[in-house]
């Protein structure tokens, strides 16, 4: 006999008819113990296999992606789980059409979410690839993996919205133009900060490990993250001074060679103050 549902499966185990509670409430139970199985075979077992594997023939270059294949394997089981909840909930749980209706709308609005931060930790090993490459110090990514991570985010945001409200995605878009200006004040510095890192990668104007000294906000030390929004200097008191990535382009400063000794070392740090401030 076909079985095209769960529940048909466990009618002989418990000799009860269609409309029992029991077997609804053991029917639902069954189906959500298999997609948690599902779960852990994936993010426990077959993932961490295909690492084990990956390692043995370079553990050296993927070893310091540990951290983001956590992410990306715990990432892609909720997807894969939701896809399977998705496309066989009919035939493995038991409920009204209304409450499957509610379900349906919920786990597409999950399956969104999920899909973004699995691109999130894409983004991750991608920059954690690059950072391991000799010239990244010298052409820092980092503000492009913001922009990135945050254009995948509202994607998904415009996504989740229209989803709820059962409209287009376009519907969502054609309203944006009467709130433009609203959304360019609300996101000015980010917008500025993208522009400043851009023309900083293509001219190599900064790079992570640079020496720095910006007297209008107080900075000089050596330059330990250029992002989208701030640019962070560890000074030689070991305080550290957050600069707009934008006022990096517009201000004054003096930028030299990458440090060589560690910060709080006086003497160095004069000599290479000294060194710098001899070539002005």
């Amino acid at each position: 006999m076909k079985v095209t549902h769960l529940s048909e499966a466990l009618t002989p185990w418990l000799g009860a008819t269609s409309h029992s509670g029991l077997l609804i409430w053991s029917t639902n139970l069954l189906a959500l113990v298999i997609l948690l199985l599902v779960f852990w075979l994936i993010r426990q077992w077959l993932l961490p296999r295909v690492q084990q594997f990956l390692g043995a023939y370079s553990n050296s270059k993927i070893g310091f992606l540990a951290p983001q294949l956590s992410k990306f394997s715990g990432r892609f089981s909720m997807v894969v789980c939701t896809l399977l909840f998705i496309a066989f909930k009919e035939a493995l749980f038991l409920a009204p059409q209304g409450l499957f209706n509610v379900l349906s709308v919920v786990s597409q609005g999950l399956l969104i979410i999920s899909i973004g931060f699995l691109l999130s930790s894409l983004v991750n090993i991608v920059n954690a690839i690059y950072e391991q490459q000799p010239f990244a110090k010298s052409v820092p990514i980092q503000s492009l993996v913001q922009v990135s991570k945050l254009l995948i985010f509202i994607v998904c945001a415009i996504l989740v919205i229209s989803l709820a409200i059962d409209k287009s995605p376009t519907y969502i878009l054609s309203g944006f133009g009467a709130i433009a200006a609203v959304t360019l004040l609300v996101f000015k510095d980010t917008i500025l900060g993208l522009v400043a890192s851009i023309q900083i990668a293509a001219n190599r104007l900064l790079a992570t490990g640079d020496w720095i000294q910006v007297d209008a906000f107080g900075a000089d030390g050596e330059v330990i993250e250029v992002g989208l929004n701030t640019v962070r200097v560890r000074n030689w008191d070991n305080t550290v001074t957050t600069i707009p990535t934008y006022k990096i382009i517009s201000t004054r400063l003096k930028t030299g060679a990458p440090c060589k000794s560690p910060v709080g070392d006086g003497s160095s740090a004069q000599s290479t103050l000294i060194l710098i401030l001899f070539a002005y």
